[in-house]
């Protein structure tokens, strides 16, 4: 068997590209593929969640599809991830938060999540079914995998009393979302203050059951529902693309960290204000022309660059006269003028959420000087940036 698996194993992974370890009674590595130094680990840390059986399977939220297969010797091979969807930066940011992965590892840890295949839960465990008949010549169906000893009649019956629970608590869950992804788009802070407090905090709102622990439930529904407040709602509102995700980035270490339902929730009435406040600030005319549009995308993209009217002359296909007149008309500022608000606007944020020393945040942001940086900073906001930041911004 150990020869066969050390010819086989490889060329299944050479197939398919599904990451996977060998376990030699469920405690040594026999084989690893492919070879790196964090997912491993990460796989072999999952050991005990499956289920019992020959062909077990889970579903990580927003970390991807794991498999567990029992050989007749007593080797282990388990399998994964692999993902039903292009991987993004908040998977990343997910799975090293969910394995306590420093964040200095995004970058390894962003490569191999790029690697591994797409494939749909279903292809998933058809690949696992075959590869536990083809290395230990035992046939489990999918149907048994997923049910157990569930018979159809039951599983008809659970799934329809389900459907009907489901519904109610979909369509509830689906309009407030809805209602809170309009009011970040539209950037009314004040309106959703006064929503969250009446309609969240006074109404039982539950969502179906994605983990045997409520806390990691919460989590999850969290990094779910951030992903489509930036996406649906700041960035259609006007919040720069690279800022949205730094902002989702930064709340999910947030959560992620959170020891209690309430933290949980703290956190989510937080960031919904701090998106719909942001879209506020930087709040753009509807009536914004695409050419226009694309040059204030740029900038906001490009906050922590020495950029200028040329870079973003650039980034269109308009010349200098068309597109400064343009911005101006559009805009009623001129595009270095915008440039440098929206770098204020940024270190606001820096300044709030950060622990970056006044001196870092001006470079950060490419002012020239710490000074140049505090007297931009004053004119704008009639405040100096240290008592902006001792008065969390209230002014």
């Amino acid at each position: 068997m150990e020869n066969s698996l050390e010819t086989y194993l490889p060329l299944f992974y050479a197939a398919n590209h599904i990451p996977f370890i060998w376990l030699k009674d469920e405690r040594d590595i026999a084989l690893a593929l492919p070879k790196g130094d964090i997912w491993p680990n990460c796989l072999f840390s999952l050991k005990e969640a499956f289920k019992k059986g020959p062909l077990a399977f889970i579903s990580v939220s927003n970390v991807g599809f794991y498999g567990k297969i029992v050989l007749k010797s007593g080797d282990v091979l388990l399998l994964g991830p692999v993902s039903g969807s292009p991987v993004s930066t908040y998977n990343v940011s997910s799975f090293l938060n969910y394995f306590s992965l420093p964040h200095s590892l995004s970058g390894q840890a962003s490569d191999f999540l790029k690697g591994i295949p797409l494939l749909d839960y279903n292809r998933f465990l058809s690949l696992l079914s075959f590869l536990l008949y083809s290395v230990d010549g035992k046939f489990v169906s999918i149907d048994s995998m997923l049910e157990g000893e569930k018979t159809n009649e039951k599983i008809n019956k659970e799934k329809a009393e389900d459907d009907i629970l489901e519904n109610e608590k979909y369509h509830g869950t689906y309009n407030l979302e809805k209602q809170l992804i309009s009011l970040v788009k539209d950037g009314n802070s004040a309106e959703m203050d006064k929503f969250l407090k009446k309609e969240v905090a006074s109404k039982n709102i539950s969502e179906g059951k994605l983990a045997e622990d409520q806390l990691r439930q919460a989590k999850d529904i969290f990094i779910g529902f951030i992903s489509m407040v930036g996406k649906d709602g700041a960035i259609q509102g006007g919040l720069g693309i690279e800022t949205t995700y730094a902002l989702i980035d930064s709340y999910i270490q947030q959560c992620e960290n959170c020891t209690s339902l309430e933290q949980v929730m703290s956190i989510q009435y937080q960031m919904l204000l701090e998106f719909t406040k942001r879209v506020e600030e930087n709040k753009l005319p509807t009536s914004l022309s695409d050419d226009v549009y694309q040059a204030v995308q740029f900038v906001l993209s490009h906050l922590h660059e020495n950029i200028g009217i040329m870079e973003v002359v650039a980034a269109t296909s308009h010349s200098k006269s068309w597109l400064t007149s343009a911005f101006r008309k559009e805009l009623h500022l001129s595009i270095n003028e915008y440039i440098t608000k929206a770098k204020l606007e940024e270190s606001k944020r820096l300044l709030i959420y950060s622990d970056s020393t006044i001196s870092e945040i001006a470079y950060s942001l490419a002012f020239s000087s710490q000074s140049y940086f505090q007297n931009q900073f004053k004119k704008a906001y009639h405040v100096t940036p240290l008592s902006f930041r001792n008065n969390k911004g209230e002014k």
